[in-house]
């Protein structure tokens, strides 16, 4: 597993707010659920990223606000950098340009998105809109700050507390 090799390699203090640090929740998830292309909403320092990554048959699209450069030496230094696409956005609206533009070039489909942004309702139900054509939806601290509300209004799993995942039950509206 990457997360293990990610733990014994790198720094402890890249580790603050990532999801990858508390527990295999993540893999766990990911290991059981079949899919080809990946959206990762909040890249930070890219940790999520490489165990997306490691179960993507396809991509993992990643989208976030602020540029992190580590992220980059980190990839590389995991061999997962071809298997990633990474954009530093302005808005929502430029990842749906993004998202809309590489599903028809390419002709497929995103199947699993991954929220990790700000943390509250108004954010996650923002994100949810972009991606709510995947299969499977999987929020992070799911647990915190209005995130928790929303993941029960559309009736997301929780799992391990700082998890959610939202599958899709309608196949057709996928993309």
């Amino acid at each position: 597993m990457l997360r293990d090799k990610i733990l014994e390699q790198l720094d402890r203090k890249l580790f603050i707010h990532s999801c990858i640090f508390v527990d295999n929740t993540l893999d766990d998830m990911l290991r059981s659920l079949k899919f080809d292309y990946a959206i990762e909403l909040g890249t930070l320092r890219g940790l999520s990223t490489i165990i997306l990554s490691e179960y993507v048959k396809g991509k993992v699209y990643t989208f976030d606000i602020e540029e992190h450069i580590e992220k980059y030496e980190i990839w590389k230094k995991f061999k997962v950098e071809d298997k990633i696409y990474s954009y530093v956005v302005k808005n929502r609206k430029e990842i749906k340009r993004i998202l809309k533009d590489a599903s028809y070039q390419l002709n497929f489909k995103f199947d699993l998105a991954f929220i990790d942004t700000v943390h509250n309702y108004n954010n996650a139900k923002a994100d949810f809109e972009l991606v709510k054509n995947c299969k499977y939806v999987i929020f992070h601290d799911a647990d915190l700050n209005g995130v928790d509300e929303f993941v029960n209004e559309i009736n997301a799993t929780i799992i391990n507390k700082t998890f959610a995942i939202w599958r899709n039950k309608n196949e057709s509206t996928y993309s």
